[in-house]
């Protein structure tokens, strides 16, 4: 075997312990690459934490207004009085132990209103009415809460760290027709006139809605109608809107097969009368009868024939506390004249705070025609594929958020006076009249959301 012959110049050229030469100058590299990662990581978890507890806060608080029923009728300013402080707190309560209690400010909560149609977030004290809320939430220098890093302090020994919640509520209205090609979906005639929050019209028809002759005829907020309209122009009046959705969809079918069938009694000649709940399998006739009384707490199904009263001549009353009429078939249709009707909604189960009813995919629809009738009603007058027809008489009642659905509203002579801010009044059963049950189903729809869950920055 030949060996290479040693020089002084050996060692130099030998590549023994090249490995480790190069470990070594690498190390520092790795290992600060190695803690950068940690810290990213930390600001990462910190960020998302963040973004949770500012999420959560913006939900509760418009949850809580919504249970409260406190939309409708509140400010900006008047939502940040009452909810500010207590949001603060709770966003502050989910925050990351760093945050040290002070990553939100009850200043740092801003109350306003966001405009589905326009896509636009409104603040300011007098913004009505208030379906949204924006949270920020920050670790700062200055607020003596930074995120400090664990091994960059060599560069920097905090970062501050900041996100945003905007969290939005869609808001029934309070009255909506449904009808989505309907000319004359909504038409005001001879001094017709309403008063209650706001009002929705789907039709997509260049005369959709006829406004009256007067705008102070229309009592509102605002009319929102996703196609024209015909008449005097107002500023409340909003054409080319969105359809609105139906928040109560989702209610059930009153399941009355297996109840037993009760003949129509063709109530007549004066007296006074109470109905006791059941399946009115024949319909239900109440002519020129003293006094009619819907026994309390009871579910009235009205199939196989009209419901028809006729109280004339002195509009007698017919009355129904807690109570749930139910339209149940094509031939149920509503014909009501000059009567005294007064319905309250039952307190519990499925069709909680509904006084009328019509079942569920009817097609053709009970039409409803009144005529000259003082109607009131507590909770929801809800037939949402019917034309309804009012001719003279009133509509006076309290609701929650949302009052009236049908297909159609036809007003000639009517004045209706119902809205979430009747409360307080007296009803005529002699009670102090509350805002109604909101119905489960309205409940499960009617719920707020967080429009963009990404928001936030860091430097």
């Amino acid at each position: 075997m030949k060996l290479r012959p040693k020089t002084k110049f050996g060692f130099w050229k030998s590549e023994n312990g090249s490995a480790a030469m190069i470990a070594a100058i690498a190390l520092p590299a790795l290992v600060g690459f190695g803690a950068l990662a940690v810290d990213v990581g930390h600001f990462y978890t910190l960020k998302t934490n963040m973004q949770q507890a500012s999420d959560f806060a913006a939900l509760s608080v418009l949850t809580q207004m919504r249970d409260n029923e406190q939309l409708n009728g509140f400010s900006a300013s008047d939502a940040g009085t009452k909810y500010g402080s207590a949001t603060a707190a709770l966003a502050n309560q989910s925050m990351p132990r760093p945050a040290k209690n002070a990553a939100v400010k009850p200043g740092d909560i801003t109350f306003g209103n966001w405009d589905f149609n326009k896509q636009l977030f409104s603040e300011g004290a007098s913004v009505f009415p208030t379906n949204a809320v924006r949270i920020k939430a920050e670790m700062s220098e200055q607020r003596n809460n930074p995120a400090t890093t664990f091994f960059g302090k060599i560069f920097r020994d905090h970062v501050d760290v900041s996100v945003s919640s905007m969290a939005v509520l869609p808001l029934p209205k309070s009255f909506v027709l449904l009808s989505s090609e309907a000319d004359k979906a909504l038409i005001f005639r001879n001094g017709a006139d309403i008063d209650t929050e706001t009002i929705h019209v789907n039709s997509t028809s260049d005369s959709a809605f006829v406004a009256p002759s007067h705008p102070k005829d229309a009592g509102v907020f605002s009319i929102h109608v996703v196609g024209d309209m015909v008449g005097n122009s107002d500023d409340k009046y909003k054409t080319g809107s969105r359809p609105a959705r139906d928040f109560l969809e989702k209610v059930p079918a009153v399941d009355f097969d297996d109840w037993p069938c009760i003949p129509n009694p063709e109530l007549a000649g004066g007296g006074s009368h109470t109905l006791e709940p059941g399946r009115y399998c024949d319909g239900l006739t109440i002519n020129d009868v003293d006094e009619v009384t819907f026994r309390a707490g009871g579910t009235f199904v009205i199939e196989g024939g009209p419901l028809l009263i006729n109280a004339a001549p002195q509009s007698r009353p017919v009355r129904g506390e807690g109570v749930l009429i139910y339209l149940a078939d094509e031939q149920a249709d509503a014909r009501i004249a000059s009567a005294d009707l007064s319905l309250s909604a039952k307190d519990a189960g499925p069709h909680a705070g509904i006084a009328i009813m019509t079942a569920p995919g009817l097609s053709p629809a009970p039409d409803i025609v009144l005529v000259d009738v003082d109607l009131y009603f507590s909770g929801i007058f809800y037939t949402p594929d019917s034309n309804v027809r009012a001719r003279y008489g009133k509509m006076d009642g309290v609701c929650g958020y949302v009052c009236f659905v049908s297909g159609t509203l036809d007003l000639y002579g009517t004045n209706i006076n119902v809205s979430p801010g009747n409360a307080g009044k007296t009803d005529p059963f002699g009670n102090i009249a509350a805002s109604p049950a909101l119905p489960p189903a309205l409940m499960k729809t009617f719920r707020p959301y967080i429009l963009n869950m990404t928001s936030g920055s860091s430097s």
